[in-house]
């Protein structure tokens, strides 16, 4: 147990009589020494009796000391033996000789200790003390008479002793303040390390419950994580097949089936898209909220990007004479934003305003530049929304129509969405409104860029030639692409310019070149983005690319969907022979398809869209099936779902990548699960290509994407059969 500061003063206090006590018996011992030198004169029985009385007191006050009325008044205890001493030293001095006796010296340990133990205060007052007692003494013995010779010394004897101990008297009870001030310090500090020391401790324990908690936020986000994984595969994968096959049921049997059954058929396949869009935004809705939801920013053009949206709203405006309007300036910057993303956004909005508003209606979308970013609006003539309302309807599943009997139907979603989506791009969104007098919902995108990008000029390098194949030279550089361009020229080929990645995706859709060359370096949108955007895109995905980059990146070049991939400064014969060989129209070769899915309902879609192309497909309904196929006869191409009961796709597809029996077999991964970063890291170097389920009711994008595997297989290898022979 930690020492208090009453029982260090205690200690004290006791250390002190100890001190007396060798004092007295000091002395006793000189006065004995003296006593036989014959200086003093006293008997010993008197000796005895001062000495004894004074040990006494030393003991009682050593006692004294640890008792409650000691502890509290210790000036007071200390004046008291401070006193004692004094009378004990006066009576030796009267038993020795009086005005002779040279007894008198010890008054000076006296005044010693008083000053030691009670400062200045109780130094003075043993002085006065000790001088008054020692005349007094001697007057009251008639040693001396007032105002005679002897007197005086007597009053020099006391001025002496104290004036020559002045300087030691009023040291020691500087020494004793200041000693009392350190111990006070030392207590306060005492007091402070223990309270830090209280406070580090409980930091300690905050900082371990702080370090738990956080763990189990973690482990709760990646649950949620693993949840929205989860779900979006065992909600899309149903999901998928009746969307597939009530597609492959319209389009085989449409002439065959009455027309009522046709509209059943029309019924469903709008009933399950409708679904998978409710389901899409409560997932998307989920990944905002835990922060998982990413952007991939591009600079827009927001007139072409709107025209799009517009156009698709129209047919649902069209069945109540509403009409869409666009306002754009002329002047209007690109924004930098992602395009699917703020189509949603545009789309929600558009949308809404079509629902709520009366039949013969126009709805306006425009936009205008303001300081730093530009604001785009949406105006309908509708109903309105009441001032009570307007801030809940951009909350998760809240309406402004929340009723059992509402007239309008929807789940709340979409303006929720809109927030979300405008504000991870540093946005803000706001309604204007009144009941009966229409909406105007706002929002702003920020100008991160200080300039804008070159505006596309579709004129650019475009010579109206027939016969001849027109090749995309995607190059910001102005003297690559004059090499590349007059190889082009001279070997009759036509062609085309693009200046940056934006500019490259709108000719490739308006133009449809027969190939295209991409360099990976560009102003704006980068490569690697570009040809993602061509591969995902159903009006671009079949054109070939062949990349022409300083950048060395080959497996990933031709693992996102290039044809080939050469280094510059590129040589003037490859390329001209690599654009020959791909502009060649000879047909996908028939090929084996190992398809390794739990879903019986997917191997029956995959299988029907496969078979129709000259396929053979061959299934396989969990990941240890579908290597021991794979292993006993490597087929021409793994189609491969990721979320399966025990071994999931992500071990099969590194075993498949690891066995020296597959590992060149090309494995195309269908899934229904939001890849997270990690999920596609685990992925990397082990895959060919990538689909989501949810993008397509049809099986059509993976019969399309099993060709574009078969048709790069095919022709990478012919360049390596070919180049033993140019090197020869």
């Amino acid at each position: 147990m930690a020492e208090t500061a009453d029982d260090r003063a205690v200690r004290f206090r006791q250390g002190v009589q100890k001190t007396r006590f060798i004092t007295y018996g000091l002395s006793l011992g000189i006065g004995v020494f003296f006593r036989a030198l014959d200086v003093i004169h006293v008997t010993s029985g008197t000796f005895f009796v001062l000495f004894t009385c004074a040990f006494i007191h030393i003991v009682v006050c050593h006692w004294w000391a640890t008792t409650p009325w000691a502890r509290r008044n210790t000036f007071f205890f200390d004046i008291q033996w401070t006193f004692v001493d004094i009378s004990l030293i006066t009576a030796g001095v009267l038993l020795t000789g009086g005005y002779e006796s040279p007894w008198f010296i010890w008054y000076f340990g006296a005044a010693a200790g008083a000053a030691f133990t009670t400062g200045r205060a109780g130094s003075a007052l043993a002085a006065i003390f000790t001088t008054s007692a020692y005349l007094g003494a001697l007057l009251l013995a008639n040693e001396v008479v007032f105002g005679t010779r002897e007197f005086w010394v007597a009053v020099a004897r006391m001025a002496f002793l104290f004036g020559a101990a002045v300087i030691f008297l009023v040291g020691t009870a500087d020494s004793n303040k200041k000693r009392r001030e350190v111990r006070a310090l030392q207590e306060s500090e005492s007091r402070k390390v223990e309270e830090l020391m209280r406070l580090t401790a409980a930091l300690d324990q905050k900082s371990r419950e702080l370090a738990e908690a956080n763990a189990k936020i973690r482990e709760a986000d990646r649950m949620k994580s693993q949840f929205l994984a989860n779900m979006s595969h065992e909600l899309r994968t149903p999901l998928n097949s009746i969307i597939g096959f009530s597609d492959i049921l319209r389009t085989r049997l449409k002439t065959q089936l009455p027309e009522k059954q046709v509209r059943f058929l029309d019924n469903i396949n709008t009933s399950g898209h409708h679904l998978l869009g409710i389901i899409n935004d409560i997932l998307d809705l989920s990944k905002v909220e835990a922060g998982k939801m990413e952007l991939a920013i591009e600079r827009i053009s927001l007139p072409e990007l709107a025209e799009g949206v517009a156009e698709v709203t129209r047919g649902m405006a069209s069945k109540a004479s509403i009409a869409i309007e666009l306002a754009f300036p002329e002047t209007l910057p690109r924004v930098p934003a992602d395009p699917v993303k703020l189509k949603q956004v545009l789309y929600n909005l558009l949308s809404n305003a079509v629902k709520f508003s009366p039949d013969g209606a126009t709805v306006t979308l425009s936009a205008r530049p303001i300081p730093g970013a530009v604001e785009i609006a949406v105006r309908d003539r509708g109903i309105g929304i009441s001032p009570g309302d307007q801030q809940l309807i951009f909350e998760p599943f809240r309406q402004a129509d929340g009723s059992s009997t509402r007239t309008y139907s929807g789940t709340g979603l979409g303006l929720s969405l809109v927030k979300s989506f405008v504000e991870l791009h540093g946005g803000s969104v706001s309604v204007e409104s009144a009941p009966g007098d229409g909406s105007t919902f706002r929002f702003t995108l920020p100008l991160v860029a200080a300039e804008d990008p070159p505006e596309v000029d579709l004129a650019t390098g475009i010579t109206e030639e027939t016969g001849l194949f027109r090749i995309l030279v995607v190059e910001d550089d102005p003297s690559a692409f004059q090499l590349v361009e007059t190889a082009l020229r001279d070997a009759g080929y036509i062609p085309l310019r693009a200046r940056s990645g934006e500019e490259a995706l709108e000719l490739a859709k308006t133009l449809r070149p027969a190939a295209i060359t991409l360099d990976l370096v560009l102003p704006g949108l980068d490569g690697w983005a570009v040809l993602k955007t061509l591969k995902s895109d159903p009006e671009t995905r079949d054109i070939p690319v062949v990349i022409v980059s300083r950048v060395k990146s080959e497996d990933l070049g031709l693992a996102l969907g290039a044809d080939d991939y050469l280094l510059k400064p590129v040589e003037k014969d490859r390329l001209l022979a690599r654009l020959a060989a791909l502009l060649q129209d000879d047909g996908p070769l028939p090929q084996r398809v190992l398809l390794i899915d739990d879903d019986p309902a997917v191997h029956e879609l995959v299988e029907a869209e496969l078979t129709a192309r000259g396929y053979s497909v061959e299934k396989a309904t969990s990941g240890q099936e579908g290597l021991e196929k794979a292993f006993a006869s490597p087929p021409g191409v793994i189609l491969l779902d990721l979320m399966m009961d025990g071994m999931d796709g992500f071990e099969v597809a590194s075993r498949l990548r690891e066995d020296p029996r597959t590992a060149e077999t090309p494995v195309v991964v269908v899934t229904a699960r939001d890849l997270s970063r990690e999920d596609r890291g685990r992925l990397e170097g082990k895959i060919t290509a990538l689909l989501q389920k949810g993008d397509s009711g049809r099986g059509e994008r993976i019969a399309a994407a099993v060709t574009d595997v078969v048709r790069r297989r095919r022709r990478a290898k012919q360049r390596r059969d070919r180049e033993p022979r140019e090197s020869a």
